[in-house]
């Protein structure tokens, strides 16, 4: 299956900037997992068969570090959004055609009105 529309800018752009968020959040997630003074309270490492893994020590820990992962990803979320949003707004200023709009006309008779006031706009 291939992708619609695949010289389209913006959805080059919008998968780019997927790919870009998720990258953004397996860092964020390392810093967070690997980093001893970054683990949720209650959370610690151990190691088992040559491997560093994290336990909790309750239920309660847990679900606070669940929380905190939920709300560390809804904010990057949001930020990420924000900065590519405006990103792609100041990409399409600079770099962006100029649209030029024009009516749709249904009729003959519209088509013959149309062009008649455009002649009398254009003979003032």
């Amino acid at each position: 299956m291939g992708i619609a529309m695949p010289k389209s800018f913006l959805v080059s752009f919008v998968r780019s900037s997927s790919i870009a968020c998720q990258g953004a959040w397996l860092i964020v997630m390392g810093f967070m997992l690997f980093t001893p003074s970054l683990l949720p309270k209650g959370c610690f490492f151990y190691v088992e068969k040559k491997h560093q893994l994290i336990s909790c020590s309750s239920e309660e820990a847990l679900h606070r570090a669940k929380s905190l992962i939920n709300i560390e990803f809804s904010l990057l979320l949001v930020v990420f959004t924000i900065f590519i949003m405006t990103f792609y707004v100041v990409l399409d200023g600079v770099y962006g055609e100029k649209a030029e709009y024009y009516s749709i006309l249904t009729t003959k008779d519209d088509q013959v009105k149309e062009e008649h006031k455009n002649s009398k706009i254009l003979n003032r």
